[in-house]
């Protein structure tokens, strides 16, 4: 019995074609150079021609077979490239450029496909392996069947006709004045800032320890659950799920959550509470608090969120203590930030990162966070769309605000950047033994020009 060799799907008349047209022409080769990455060649020797085809185009030469051979021998890469024999063959099989993107098309297609074997050959072989977490195997390959996906999707360039079109059909198809674009937050000052959390944009939620940061967040996916009817996911990565139901029963009831925990509950409050969690059981709110999250983990769960619940938004709390292998601590804290923002805009749905701050502010005489507080090198700053801080001046001494309004029971909310809005900071009611924050009237500051907010 005679074992047959496998050869991987490819076509070596369509690379040739493709180079061949590069060499006609500027215009294919800007075609081709938006549909075709090196590794899409099959013959390593096509792909050494290609990528000193891109050099050339990047440094505006214009040549001919001998300009090209030579510029490939100053670079050593002739050999690499076939030789002459195969340079001259690519050069002078070239015939016409009018069909440059089909040969393009055909060489990615068959990259897909060899590509597919192999991502088939590591499913089936990871069946086997008794080292490997099922999950995380499950999540590589499902990033690199995404990552084919991504291959067709070169949606990038929009026409000022098809962009008019679209923006005045929103308009004129609009029936009232719109104040929130997104999902509200539900408290009125905080979302005539935003105008809402923003599909496919990452918002950090910074605060130090015991500011109220997870107190917010919760406040928030609750408030923007009822208001919306829409699923929202929280992962909890520092606490468990039965303290966040603590919380959220808490804030909802306004019974202190110590006596909540502690069952040092009257029987009027025992019997009010049955309300309250019949109200909180109905919310479409889904948490996950697996315990030392690996960004792979977070990944693959964010995507079954997604796809199992429909979730239109997400909270992580926190990123910092999501964990990933790195060389060095800013690194880890780098990949995990991207990986959020990615997320954000590959599900089209906001996602609200809670981030701890670093101790600068307390060594500061002003007690206002600002964006360097995030640490992590800048990254997270950077990926944000949003940047809203939780600070109560209370914990560090201050009594009063600079208008004489008590700080006690207080807690700024500042909006530090937002991408594609205006900045401002809110007051916020802080209730602690409830864990609740409330709106508070009155207390609003936009640091734009127009402030004409109606509230």
């Amino acid at each position: 019995m005679t074992q047959t060799s496998f050869v991987p799907p490819h076509s070596i008349d369509a690379e040739i074609a493709v180079l061949s047209s590069m060499m006609l022409s500027k215009i294919a080769t800007a075609q081709v150079v938006l549909i075709i990455l090196p590794d899409d060649f099959y013959d390593a020797r096509h792909k050494v021609i290609y990528e000193h085809l891109l050099l050339l185009l990047d440094e505006n030469i214009s040549f001919d077979l001998i300009v090209f051979v030579q510029f490939l021998r100053t670079k050593d890469a002739l050999e690499k490239a076939g030789g002459l024999k195969h340079v001259s063959l690519i050069y002078t099989s070239a015939i016409s450029a009018a069909h440059a993107s089909d040969y393009a098309k055909t060489v990615v297609d068959y990259s897909v496909k060899r590509q597919q074997t192999k991502i088939g050959m590591k499913l089936h072989l990871g069946g086997y392996d008794e080292t490997a977490s099922p999950l995380e195997a499950a999540e590589t390959v499902l990033g690199e069947i995404q990552n084919l996906q991504a291959r067709f999707n070169i949606r990038s360039f929009h026409t000022m006709r098809n962009l008019s079109a679209d923006s005045f059909t929103a308009i004129t198809n609009a029936t009232a004045p719109i104040s929130i674009t997104g999902i509200p937050s539900g408290f009125v000052s905080l979302d005539d800032i935003t105008l809402g959390f923003q599909k496919g944009e990452m918002c950090v939620l910074g605060a130090r320890p015991s500011h109220g940061k997870t107190a917010l967040a919760l406040n928030i996916a609750r408030n923007a659950a009822q208001a919306t009817k829409e699923p929202i996911g929280i992962f909890s990565i520092e606490m468990s799920a039965n303290s966040l139901m603590e919380r959220l029963v808490s804030a909802e009831s306004g019974i202190p959550a110590r006596y909540i925990k502690l069952n040092m509950l009257s029987q009027q409050q025992k019997i009010s509470l049955i309300d309250h969690y019949s109200v909180l059981s109905e919310l479409p709110i889904v948490i996950d608090d697996e315990q030392g999250m690996t960004l792979t983990r977070l990944k693959a769960k964010a995507r079954m969120m997604v796809q199992l619940h429909g979730v239109k938004m997400l909270i992580i709390d926190y990123l910092q203590i999501i964990k990933e292998k790195s060389r060095t601590r800013d690194e880890e804290v780098e990949k995990v930030s991207n990986a959020i923002k990615e997320m954000a805009r590959e599900y089209d749905i906001p996602i609200i990162a809670c981030c701890q701050l670093n101790r600068e502010i307390e060594k500061r005489v002003s007690k206002s966070p600002n964006n360097a507080d995030l640490g992590g090198s800048g990254t997270i700053e950077r990926d944000a769309d949003v940047i809203i801080f939780v600070n109560q001046l209370s914990k560090y001494g201050i009594d009063a605000y600079d208008d004489g309004v008590q700080t006690a029971g207080m807690a700024d909310v500042i909006v530090s950047k937002h991408r594609n809005g205006k900045l401002g900071s809110i007051r916020l009611k802080w209730n602690a033994e409830c864990t609740r924050f409330e709106n508070n009237d009155g207390c609003y500051n936009s640091t734009s020009p127009e402030n004409d907010s109606i509230w």
